[in-house]
């Protein structure tokens, strides 16, 4: 049991009080309070006795913490978010990642005329895609790809990536016959990896 003594004024008046505190489960909280006000004028006192609520004092203090780390977190967020964005338009990271390093190796597989090395880095529903065609044009796969290698920009550097879940998309530019193309390349993840799927290229963005 804990009594403070304190004084005051009220509209005016000057007030004197008592607060009787007990301790409940390792906390300090108000069991009773009292209140007297002395008029000036009168000399007369009024006395205001209540037993006020017990109150949690421990909840404001959870209350701050809470906001704090809330905060916290969202910097950890903010951070981590504008780490991954410099990181999606910087050309020196893009090429460690998953993604880029696919479609690099999907370049040098066609351009060995390694179908089998290909088909390793393109979506499943490209594979067979690419068999019909060889066939509707009586080529064998490695002649397409070596018609491919020749319709595909070389020099190419990617300069920015999306990711969104398990698709990404690769932004990149090239040199054709002397001329700087564009290209977009969209990528699935399946199974884990990282594929490429459709890619277009043009001579404007």
């Amino acid at each position: 049991m804990a009594i403070l003594r304190t004084s005051g004024e009220l509209d005016g008046e000057t007030n004197h009080g008592v607060v009787e505190l007990a301790e409940e489960d390792g906390e300090w909280r108000v069991a009773l309070q009292s209140r007297t006000a002395v008029k000036a004028r009168t000399g007369s006192t009024v006395a205001d006795w209540g037993r006020a609520p017990a109150r949690d004092i421990s909840r404001p203090r959870e209350d701050t913490m809470k906001r704090r780390l809330r905060r916290a977190l969202a910097v950890v967020l903010a951070l981590g978010l504008c780490s991954a964005a410099l990181a999606a338009n910087d050309p020196k990271k893009l090429e460690s990642t998953p993604q880029v390093k696919s479609y690099r190796a999907l370049l040098a597989a066609m351009k060995a005329g390694d179908y089998d090395a290909y088909k390793k880095h393109m979506m499943k529903a490209a594979g067979p895609q690419m068999d019909e065609q060889a066939k509707q044009m009586g080529k064998s796969p490695k002649d397409v790809l070596s018609f491919m290698t020749m319709m595909t920009p070389t020099d190419i550097a990617v300069s920015d990536m999306k990711v969104d879940g398990k698709k990404a998309t690769l932004h990149a530019s090239g040199k054709l016959e002397g001329e700087m193309n564009y290209g977009t390349i969209e990528m699935a993840e399946e199974d884990g990896q990282w594929k490429v799927g459709q890619q277009s290229w043009a001579n404007h963005k």
